[in-house]
């Protein structure tokens, strides 16, 4: 894991290759709570304004970098180059990983009956995975108690090595934090749009999209509406290149 901070905010950055390095050094065991947050251009900007999301991503297990964006500034401010582990990558790596391996996957939220979507899709091929669905909640802003119970008995069931939670972020890492109670031996990760690529309803970038790092631009293509979300990423470009600014200043004054 990499140890640095972005725009003063700390971060503890893995990526997939570790995260399955670390399954298998404890024999496919989540011995603990391990909470995922996948970090982009986007949710930087709503966690540099939202302190609650900070105290998440700073309480988590660690992080993965799955926008580009993020991954440059990370070059142009602290000198390094990082792997980049998108969200839908990792979930669909830890779904395969769970099925050679015998380990159970837990889907929570998504629209309508998306997460039962996703575990179709799954078990189409792979009959003997061990993959479960439940909805999530009609107003993540105002949970209700026969909603979280619901989730709550669900998992105690499953007893899943591996959660997947669609809310949207800040709020799904929000809500698995307030929940880490009822999952004490589980890996759990915010994934945001995952089930709806993963399911097929919205169609993914082309590989070659993939490699430049343009998913955005691809999904901004495809889903218009996303325009004001994607004018956090303007403010992010400003934001580092203030940055890089002051350390040049700094640099001249030493």
């Amino acid at each position: 894991m990499i140890k640095t901070k972005l725009l003063n905010l700390p971060l503890n950055i893995t990526n997939k290759s570790e995260i399955l390095e670390y399954l298998e050094k404890n024999k496919n065991v989540v011995s603990e709570f391990m909470h995922i947050v996948s970090i982009n251009s986007e949710n930087m900007m709503i966690a540099l304004k939202n302190h609650e999301f900070q105290r998440v991503i700073a309480k988590s297990y660690a992080q993965i970098i799955d926008g580009e964006g993020v991954i440059i500034a990370i070059q142009l401010l602290n000198r390094f180059k990082l792997k980049r582990t998108t969200g839908v990558v990792m979930m669909d790596t830890l779904i395969k990983y769970a099925a050679k391996y015998s380990l159970t996957c837990l889907l929570i939220g998504g629209t309508d009956d998306l997460a039962k979507r996703v575990v179709d899709c799954y078990q189409k091929n792979r009959t003997q995975l061990k993959i479960k669905s439940c909805s999530g909640f009609s107003d993540i802003k105002n949970p209700t108690k026969r909603e979280q119970q619901k989730i709550k008995q669900i998992v105690d069931s499953v007893k899943p090595c591996f959660v997947f939670v669609s809310f949207g972020s800040p709020y799904q890492e929000i809500w698995i934090n307030k929940n880490k109670a009822i999952f004490n031996k589980s890996l759990v990760m915010g994934v945001g749009g995952a089930f709806a690529m993963l399911s097929g309803e919205v169609p993914r970038a082309p590989k070659w999209v993939q490699r430049m790092g343009a998913e955005w631009l691809f999904r901004l293509i495809l889903q218009p509406w996303r325009i004001r979300r994607q004018l956090k990423l303007l403010q992010f470009v400003y934001l580092v290149f203030q940055e890089k600014l002051r350390q040049i200043i700094t640099r001249l004054n030493d």
